[in-house]
């Protein structure tokens, strides 16, 4: 009887070593198909974050030399992997600097119309002196089949006082698109006075030149 125990006790262990090892050969898989994807559209989103970080910083660089006259240079930051792809983008006719980050696997904000990342709306040129932004920052998200693209759209406004003048950070340059390994420069290249509409308004010219 003692031997029959020993024996059935033997062969739960063993099964219970065979059960366990299926078990794990099952998890195994499914953690590779459940959870690369999961990683990949983490890491995904948190580039997203980055690139708005990446856009904020650049208007704060633009208005920088606008008060401390000067020349900077700003690297188109890298892809973090091959599924994504970087374009940076001038657009000269609307004065308008864009990134367009595509490719994502996730997204950080709602499909469809413009979202401002700031305190201005996405439409206005005009806003009014120690209330708006001297920028409007926004952000547009669209889904491709099973991946998203991600537009950041930056452009400086007017702003106007309750005096005869206004304020304006005008972007110049040739419309150009490039991709992560290439710079942007930004050099201020002066201020003057134009009269627009009866309006004074003091210009500050920023050249942007993609290479």
């Amino acid at each position: 009887e003692m031997g029959l125990m020993k024996t059935r006790k033997g062969a739960l262990e063993i099964l219970n070593v065979v059960l366990l090892t299926g078990l794990m050969l099952g998890v195994v898989p499914a953690v590779f198909i459940w959870g690369e994807p999961l990683i990949r559209k983490n890491q995904d989103i948190s580039f997203l974050h980055n690139s708005e970080i990446f856009i904020s910083d650049l208007a704060r660089g633009i208005k920088n030399i606008v008060n401390h006259p000067g020349r900077i240079t700003v690297d188109v930051p890298p892809s973090p992997s091959p599924q994504i792809k970087i374009l940076m983008m001038f657009d000269a006719a609307s004065r308008r600097l864009l990134m367009e980050v595509s490719g994502t696997s996730g997204a950080i904000y709602s499909p469809g119309g413009l979202l401002p990342l700031g305190r201005n709306s996405c439409t206005p040129d005009e806003g009014i002196a120690n209330s708006d932004e001297q920028q409007t920052l926004c952000a547009r998200s669209e889904k491709i089949g099973e991946n998203y693209i991600t537009t950041y759209s930056l452009k400086f406004i007017q702003l106007n006082t309750e005096g005869a003048q206004s304020y304006r950070i005008d972007l110049t340059g040739a419309s150009n698109t490039l991709g992560e390994g290439h710079s942007i420069i930004l050099e201020n290249k002066g201020t003057k006075t134009e009269l627009i509409d009866g309006k004074e308004v003091l210009k500050t010219k920023i050249s942007v030149e993609m290479r």
